[in-house]
């Protein structure tokens, strides 16, 4: 099943916008969507979906796709964040607040999203959404990061990487030591 925010056509033009979310799936799906698909470049959505190299990636308009899996039921923290008169491969994607520097921007093409459906969540997608935001600007790397920092990492990670500790204190090794997740939050499921 999916949800139609009735009345709320999304961010329009190419105007800045920011999409954030939790998920929690298993296989790929639609994730939200907005606009006129039959216009080139007139919509704008964000989806779990399979590129040439990775299944259940996180992709967004003009099938541009970040490099890290999301589809093994844990939760994961997704954000776009794209600037204003942006084009589909200058659209920044987070996965856990880490930046997905490596993607597969197979189709740039400028973003002018127009009215038509308003916007539609969660169709086509099986598993669970939490925390689902429509920004009207393009959030900052440490805004997104702070987003993911009210739960605490999954893994270890590299203080160096500029991927700062979000749950624990860099040590001296410069690793950085986090406890593991255990989210349980209110959320939608699809299904």
């Amino acid at each position: 099943s999916s949800l139609s925010l009735v009345g709320f056509a999304g961010i329009l033009g190419s105007n800045a916008r920011t999409l954030a979310t939790w998920v929690r799936t298993t296989s790929n799906g639609q994730i939200v969507r907005w606009g006129d698909s039959s216009v080139s470049g007139g919509a704008f959505g964000v989806s779990v979906t399979s590129n040439e190299a990775t299944v259940g990636v996180v992709c967004s308009s003009g099938g541009h796709c970040g490099t890290a899996s999301v589809v093994d039921g844990s939760w994961h923290h997704v954000a776009i964040v794209a600037p204003a008169g942006f084009s589909s491969t200058e659209a920044l994607i987070f996965v856990d607040g880490m930046l997905q520097v490596e993607s597969n921007g197979v189709n740039s093409r400028d973003l002018d999203t127009v009215a038509g459906e308003d916007v539609v969540v969660g169709e086509g997608f099986q598993g669970s959404l939490d925390d689902l935001r429509i920004y009207n600007r393009a959030l900052t790397v440490a805004e997104v990061r702070a987003l993911v920092a009210n739960r605490p990492c999954a893994v270890d990670a590299d203080c160096e990487d500029g991927n700062a500790c979000t749950a624990a204190s860099c040590l001296a090794s410069g690793v950085c030591e986090m406890t593991s997740v255990a989210c349980s939050p209110q959320s939608q499921v699809w299904q």
